[in-house]
């Protein structure tokens, strides 16, 4: 078993052990006869020269000699060369075949491939969505049917893009998000698999493996192949707030604007956005505070304010899921959130913005 997948490895073609033992003991008689009948060798060197020389009728004792040798040397390079040739085919060539011939019948059906390919890793977050995930609060979508039938293939059987995502797929919804990152890796060197949603699902399992940086970092790489791709930038800018200041908070403010510039629309529609982007400036702020900068007229104070504005706009409930993850963020202990999540704590102090989210009117 592999000890940092938890796997087992696939070996595809494996030697009978019986078989074995049978040619062993085989070659040990062979080899023991032949060294028992070494002596008699010359005796049948002799035997068969006469019988040649018989046929051409030539008497000549130095041609005899010679023609001995010559059968001799022939003969050994043959049973040399034919051994050398039988053990080479057998191991490589009919090997081969063998192993090709497994895959073929080992290859996963199309139908099944295609659909655990649509299917989702994660429950994870939706432009309709108002819940913020936790990376250690990613969780795979619970495994189906459809993924325990791909995961009795062998690796080996999953020969193009298409079915090695499947089988990413299949590994990040069974918890197995390790072989899930390899398997994307995979994916993204093989022909044709090279595409931003296989960036984008692979990040997700590197996030879920709680490695915000690194899911940054690749998602970065996609954002320079894939200029206008929303899913890219909105990951961007949710995976960046688990990354340590002042690194994290900067790309996703930075993804923030992006979005904002490329996606106006949509920016203004999806409350979600708009949450992250008033954490990012949280985030900034309080890093700048630990460090003893008035921030009283730090742009970040009206950037965020602007943000949690119309996430107020975009859910005039107070009630709704939103405005109470706003509170959460703003106040963990209060309103029953993640102390971890706090990006918005950095508020409390301001009588404006924290009237906004927590609803209650300045005194």
């Amino acid at each position: 078993m592999d000890k940092v997948t938890g796997t087992r490895p696939h070996q595809t073609v494996r030697s009978n052990s019986n078989l074995e033992e049978v040619s062993d003991w085989i070659t040990k008689i062979v080899v023991g006869l032949g060294l028992v009948q070494l002596s008699q060798i010359s005796v049948f060197y002799d035997w068969y020269g006469k019988q040649l020389l018989d046929v051409t009728g030539s008497s000549n004792s130095g041609f005899i000699s010679i023609f001995h040798f010559i059968v001799f040397m022939v003969t050994m390079a043959a049973a040399v060369f034919g051994f050398i040739f039988g053990y080479i085919e057998t191991r490589t060539r009919i090997a081969s075949l063998l192993n090709d011939a497994e895959t073929q019948l080992a290859e996963p059906e199309p139908q099944l491939v295609r659909k655990v390919y649509a299917m989702d890793q994660f429950e994870h977050i939706n432009p309709q969505s108002s819940r913020l995930v936790t990376e250690s609060g990613l969780q795979p979508v619970p495994p189906t049917k459809e993924d325990e039938q791909l995961l009795k293939l062998p690796p080996s059987a999953f020969r193009n893009a298409e079915s090695l995502t499947a089988r990413a797929v299949a590994l990040a919804r069974a918890g197995q998000l390790s072989v899930a990152e390899q398997t994307w890796r995979q994916v993204l060197e093989s022909p044709g698999g090279n595409v931003v949603s296989s960036y984008k699902r692979m990040a997700d399992v590197i996030f879920a493996l709680s490695r915000p940086r690194d899911a940054v970092s690749l998602l970065t790489d996609a954002r320079r192949l894939f200029a206008r791709d929303y899913g890219v930038l909105r990951r961007i800018l949710f995976y960046s707030l688990y990354v340590a200041a002042p690194e994290g908070f900067s790309d996703a403010i930075k993804a923030a604007d992006e979005i904002r510039e490329k996606f106006p629309s949509q920016a203004q529609k999806e409350v979600m956005i708009q949450v992250w982007t008033a954490s990012a400036h949280g985030q900034r702020l309080a890093w700048l505070e630990r460090r003893g900068v008035d921030t009283s007229n730090d742009p970040s104070r009206e950037l965020a304010k602007a943000a949690i504005k119309l996430v107020i706009k975009l859910q005039p409930d107070a009630n709704a899921a939103t405005r109470v993850l706003m509170r959460q963020l703003l106040d963990p202990a209060k309103y029953n959130g993640n102390e971890i999540d706090n990006d918005l704590a950095v508020f409390k102090s301001d009588p404006e913005i924290s009237s906004l989210i927590t609803g209650v009117p300045v005194s």
